[in-house]
């Protein structure tokens, strides 16, 4: 009678285990959760970049060679390539190392007018996406630069 009674309880024990570990394992994902975390990454992601200091250029941040940019000041780097330019290349460097290693899908622009941006980086980001959005704005004399950064689900 006693060895029935020990069988029934480490059958319970099983069971108990068995649905616990089947609700632990199979829950589904956060959403609420994801959505925070590409909103910050976007983020922050803006804020590091806009401070990231130029060593090719004259020890410059990228916000103040945005700035040159916009205003049509071609402040013209070591290695040759005007404000525009090296702010380009050093998004398409910085973004492919990062969010092409992670497999994320971006867009990043920086413009004056949407219609018209300085530039565009995307990697297979469509419209019809769901995107969080994070956007600085550089001021400038005659209007502010908006840095958009779009991290596609």
């Amino acid at each position: 009678m006693e060895i029935i009674g020990l069988a029934v309880i480490v059958v319970i024990i099983l069971i108990s285990t068995v649905i616990a570990v089947r609700f632990l394992v199979f829950k589904k994902p956060d959403n609420t959760r994801a959505g925070f975390v590409s909103a910050e990454l976007a983020s922050n992601t803006i804020h590091t970049f806009l401070e990231t200091t130029a060593a090719d250029c004259k020890k410059a941040k990228m916000e103040e060679l945005i700035q040159d940019c916009a205003q049509g000041v071609e402040r013209i780097c070591n290695n040759g390539k005007g404000a525009c330019d090296f702010v380009k290349s050093a998004a398409t460097e910085i973004f492919s190392k990062t969010f092409g290693q992670w497999k994320t899908k971006y867009k990043f622009s920086v413009f004056i007018d949407p219609n018209a941006p300085f530039f565009t980086l995307e990697s297979q980001c469509t419209e019809e996406q769901e995107k969080e959005s994070e956007t600085f704005f550089v001021p400038v004399t005659s209007a502010t630069v908006s840095v958009k950064l779009d991290i596609c689900k």
